[in-house]
């Protein structure tokens, strides 16, 4: 939440001179910036929802106005799954079995990730900060020939279709051989819990595209399945029940 306000301070520091001669470009070079911004609890949206309403407030009749109202709709409808941390220690060998647990001294955050999903393409991990907040957080990975520009995905559950609009924009890296790859990490909110949980619990044959100007279609592996079980698993085990 510190680091969103420190965005918040920056993106407006910077913009603040070129406002005063065009206020309209202000405001999408604003709202551009805040889109960028991981939006991962009630307190983070709420942050960001107070600076959205002071540029509402300030805008007049711009035509400017009805994106935000459209970005500050799409953030209130947002469910957000965080809770507090249990202690670590209540993690056993076997809970821990095939996981990486990482401290960032500098972020001052625990990681817990599977060992061997780097490239995989839903890749679930977990975050506990300095704060003892547990958080779900999810990379999608894309690698191929072209770029997709990803933005969506589509997972194919048996006959079952659920569709799911990121909300983060993609990191894109060129490899060797020509082939590139796109990367988004996402806060896993209650929708995106929900197609997770029914991964996980599924013996159906699990498929899913990824997909913006281009798409790529693949399956999700029995062993990517498990993957994603096991950092359900630990995360339940954390989570702290009201």
């Amino acid at each position: 939440m510190t680091r969103i306000v420190l965005c918040l301070l920056l993106v407006f520091s910077t913009s603040f001179l070129y406002s005063q001669q065009n206020s309209d470009s202000f405001y999408k070079i604003y709202l551009a910036e805040i889109k960028k911004l991981d939006v991962d609890s009630d307190a983070a949206r709420n942050i960001i929802i107070k600076s959205l309403d002071k540029n509402i407030g300030e805008m007049g009749d711009s035509p400017v106005k009805q994106l935000y109202n459209d970005y500050k709709s799409k953030l209130s409808a947002m469910t957000f799954i965080d809770s507090k941390s249990k202690p670590l220690d209540l993690l056993s060998k076997d809970d821990l079995k095939g996981l990486n647990r990482d401290y960032d001294k500098f972020q001052k955050k625990t990681f817990i990730k599977i060992k061997s999903n780097t490239s995989s393409a839903l890749a679930p991990f977990l975050i506990i900060d300095d704060q003892d907040r547990l958080f779900l957080n999810l990379r999608v990975n894309y690698n191929g020939p072209d770029w997709i520009f990803m933005d969506q995905m589509t997972v194919l559950i048996g006959s079952e279709t659920y569709n799911y609009i990121f909300n983060n924009q993609s990191e894109r890296d060129v490899k060797s051989g020509g082939n590139v790859s796109e990367r988004i990490f996402e806060p896993v909110n209650k929708e995106l819990f929900d197609i997770l949980d029914h991964i996980a619990g599924t013996e159906d044959t699990v498929s899913i595209r990824l997909h913006g100007d281009k798409y790529k279609d693949g399956k999700v592996s029995a062993k990517e399945i498990e993957s994603i079980k096991k950092i359900l698993s630990i995360y339940h085990k954390l989570k702290e029940t009201p």
